[in-house]
């Protein structure tokens, strides 16, 4: 099942940049939940990707796979 996110141009971007972060990052993006494409405005994506940054940097650090908090998943591959 594919995930779309609708962003309007009203939007507190702050606040969505940190729920998408969120969402497609808990459990390893494994969830039925996980965003997987954004739908959005030239300008309003202009502001998200700097706020998404942000966002990921505040929940997982500069080295998001070096950070406990950043769900791994165990392969033998």
């Amino acid at each position: 099942m594919i995930s779309p996110t609708l962003i309007l141009d009203d939007v507190d971007i702050d606040v969505v940049a940190h729920r998408i972060a969120w969402g497609k990052f808990v459990n390893s993006g494994q969830t039925c939940i996980a965003p997987d494409y954004v739908l959005c405005s030239y300008e309003t994506l202009k502001k998200l990707l700097p706020s998404l940054k942000k966002a990921i940097q505040e929940y997982y650090g500069n080295q998001p796979s070096d950070s406990d908090s950043y769900g791994k998943i165990v392969n033998n591959s």
